[in-house]
């Protein structure tokens, strides 16, 4: 959402930052006909990145040249880059202005800003776009606001290791993007996307290709195998391999005592998952009657999606996988399990794509 240039930029890429990995996404091609060109992936050791911040931009720097220079199937040479946003760092509200001429609007822009951005508005860099919704005499108008520190930080430590940042989005934005590109029947209808990762779950709400809510709940799959873990005493490796290995609709006793020892985290989610439907529902007055599973591991979760369609009343479906012929052959980077991984990386490269950009 902050586009930090008017004109179009041929040739971007999407890199994915997250707190333990930075991942590379370049695409080629126009509309649906786009294919994965390149694909990178490094682990980062704890402290370089927290919360989504960059905490030591030197080795910051020195991962993500060893990501472009190691991308598959050759390295990555554009120096423009589509990055990125942790959501806790994104503010977004959905307004109502009144039509305006594009300088009126920038300054009433501002005053609406001041009375429903939580922060003080000199500190943050602001960004808009009116929504693809009829409103009546006021036009639906997507706010969002960023800490100027966070932003800053970012693009300095881009440009130190030579890179320019064209676009700063928030994950749930890119997100949206990449779960549009494989379930294009979502379009239309509000749809919740939960996005299982390792330390934090992602809860978003999308309707007509805009983002209406976005939460993240600190349930994790790492929550899982801990539980399991300490049940069983074992470690946490064979914990995440028991989890992987017994599907949830299974009915014998094992399974059954899985679903025990994970009650906790599990009813947590549920919980989190129904208060945003809660939310969505009063605050929009539209039913949520599809969810789709995404995550970092798929793999780790048999079964899961029936399992919680069960408990929440709801149709659940895993997201659509891309077209096979969309991924390099031979990818180093990516097991069929794990492709998922790469959805807000993919949904920062499809940017690029999108007209006016």
């Amino acid at each position: 959402m902050f586009n930090l240039f008017k004109t179009k930029i041929k040739k971007t890429w999407g890199l994915n930052l997250t707190d333990r990995h930075l991942r590379a996404v370049e695409i080629e091609g126009t509309g649906k006909q786009w294919k994965i060109k390149k694909l990178g992936k490094v682990e980062l050791p704890p402290g370089v990145v927290e919360n989504g911040t960059i905490k030591q931009p030197e080795s910051f720097k020195d991962y993500l040249n060893q990501l472009q220079k190691t991308a598959y199937p050759s390295s990555i040479r554009s120096h423009f880059v589509n990055i990125n946003l942790a959501e806790e760092h994104a503010f977004m509200r959905t307004i109502r202005m009144p039509k305006l001429a594009p300088d009126e609007m920038e300054e009433a822009i501002q005053w609406e800003a001041e009375s429903n951005i939580p922060l003080s508005i000199d500190k943050v860099y602001l960004s808009w776009e009116e929504l693809p919704e009829k409103g009546g005499d006021k036009i639906p108008t997507l706010l969002a606001a960023t800490p100027k520190t966070v932003i800053d930080k970012m693009i300095s430590s881009l440009e130190e290791a030579r890179l320019t940042p064209v676009t700063i989005e928030p994950d749930s934005v890119s997100l949206m993007r990449s779960i549009l590109e494989t379930n294009p029947e979502s379009s239309n209808n509000p749809v919740l996307i939960v996005n299982l990762k390792e330390f934090y779950t992602q809860i978003v709400v999308f309707d007509s290709a805009v983002v209406r809510l976005s939460t993240t709940c600190e349930t994790s799959g790492q929550d899982f195998d801990k539980s399991i873990a300490t049940k069983f005493k074992i470690g946490i490796k064979e914990a995440e391999k028991i989890r992987k290995e017994v599907s949830w609709n299974e009915r014998n006793d094992l399974a059954k005592q899985l679903q025990e020892v994970v009650a906790s985290p599990l009813n947590s989610l549920i919980k989190e998952i129904g208060n945003a439907i809660s939310f969505y529902q009063n605050d929009q007055d539209k039913d949520i009657q599809n969810i789709i599973l995404t995550g970092e591991k798929r793999n780790k979760w048999p079964g899961f999606d029936e399992f919680l369609g069960k408990a929440l009343g709801l149709s659940i479906k895993w997201q659509n996988g891309f077209d096979p012929d969309k991924w390099p052959a031979k990818c180093p980077y990516v097991t069929e399990g794990e492709k998922e991984e790469y959805n807000i990386g993919i949904g920062l490269a499809l940017k690029s794509l999108e007209s006016g950009f």
